[in-house]
């Protein structure tokens, strides 16, 4: 009678601490996994399999060593990789476009009304020391780089945060699935860049954007300069190349005037935008867009500016422009990256009944349509305001 072979001993994956996030908390298990590479808490079981390398040795030394201004102790986010994937999720364009993904839909949830929740990019800032292949401790990107023992290592949150684990972090899962597919399009399978790259230059534009705008002395000007930059991320989006003629303020307004909202006032054409070259109403979606256009002109051009200009509609009763540029944008990406993946969601055939909710694709129909809807409508109703 023969011997059967012993049966091989699955190998577990371990993983390796990239960077840490200090400003963010991040829910266990993460909603942020790319496989290969993950965004995870600072107390995340998946950290108990960190391969044996001098760097992790280094790097679980550094996780306990953030501290808040006032002392209190806190484990920040790890961005880890996992031990022997390949080369492309160490590249530091991959790293930080995956950041970037998890980052924008994570902070657009905090303009739906929710307290406590993340709305300013700074929160997923890469702190600048990390751990080095030797052991030590690396500056990666400060004004001061180098290499330094771990001996006598301490960190801090950002003093605009404080106490990251005041807030609550939870993406807009729908939207996050979406990008994350673009991502590995893009950097992983590297299929179809030439068209993908544009997606993830808008958003690293729009996480700019969203930074805290304030170095302490908080001015009209550092307020407009973010209007700035959200024209530039609406246009870098949509840009349709040179070939076809560039983008300008129409370029925007055609695709925002084609969003899908469910909300009957943001689909009404009740406004109006002051360029002549719009001569239609539009809807508050298209209008929002024509303020931080015409904002944007006099920010950047040294045109007359004044306070009221950070207003939807000059209005302090109104939403202040940069409340609302992101839902927008949300709305905006959302429904762009549909163009790309349209079979990332279920779709009901034009002809079908009501029984056909009840097969299998209506029932994945349904879940993804309460799914989406009950993060948009949050969002939608913030925007109606």
């Amino acid at each position: 009678m023969g011997v059967l072979p012993a049966a091989a001993t699955p190998v577990l994956a371990t993983w390796d601490i990239f960077l840490f996030l200090p400003n963010i908390i991040i829910p266990v298990p993460t909603p942020f996994d790319g496989i290969e590479i993950r965004i995870c808490a600072g107390n995340d079981p998946i950290l108990g399999s960190l391969s044996p390398a001098p760097a992790n040795t280094t790097a679980q030394q550094m996780l306990g060593a953030f501290r808040s201004q006032f002392g209190a102790t806190y484990l920040p986010a790890c961005l880890i990789v996992r031990t022997g994937a390949p080369a492309t999720f160490r590249r530091q364009q991959t790293i930080r476009a995956f950041r970037n993904v998890c980052a924008v839909a994570t902070i657009v949830t905090g303009y739906t009304g929710t307290q406590w929740h993340p709305r300013y990019s700074d929160h997923f800032d890469v702190y600048p020391l990390a751990p080095a292949t030797g052991g030590g401790i690396v500056t990666n990107d400060a004004i001061v780089q180098g290499i330094h023992a771990a001996a006598g290592f301490m960190a801090q949150a950002s003093p605009l945060i404080q106490k990251p684990t005041n807030f609550q972090c939870a993406p807009a899962q729908n939207f996050l699935t979406n990008l994350i597919l673009a991502w590995k399009h893009c950097f992983v399978f590297r299929r179809n860049r030439p068209a993908l790259l544009p997606i993830f230059r808008s958003i690293d534009i729009a996480l700019h954007a969203l930074r805290f705008p304030t170095d302490g002395l908080l001015g009209t000007q550092d307020a407009g300069l973010r209007i700035v930059l959200w024209v530039s991320a609406f246009e870098t989006l949509l840009n349709p190349g040179a070939a076809i003629g560039g983008v300008d303020l129409r370029t925007v307004l055609q695709f925002l005037a084609g969003l899908p909202w469910k909300e009957k006032t943001l689909r009404r054409r009740a406004y109006k935008v002051a360029d002549k070259r719009v001569k239609r109403l539009v809807t508050k979606a298209e209008a929002i867009y024509g303020d931080l256009y015409k904002a944007r002109n006099d920010f950047i051009h040294g045109n007359k500016i004044q306070q009221k200009r950070l207003w939807f509609r000059e209005s302090r009763q109104e939403q202040l422009l940069s409340q609302v540029a992101p839902l927008v944008y949300w709305a905006c990406l959302e429904e762009y990256l549909k163009l790309f993946f349209p079979g990332a969601q279920a779709a009901k055939p034009p002809a079908a009944d009501i029984s056909w909710l009840r097969t299998p694709a209506g029932r994945k129909y349904m879940v993804q349509r309460a799914a989406e809807w009950a993060q948009r409508g949050n969002a939608e109703a913030a925007l109606a305001v």
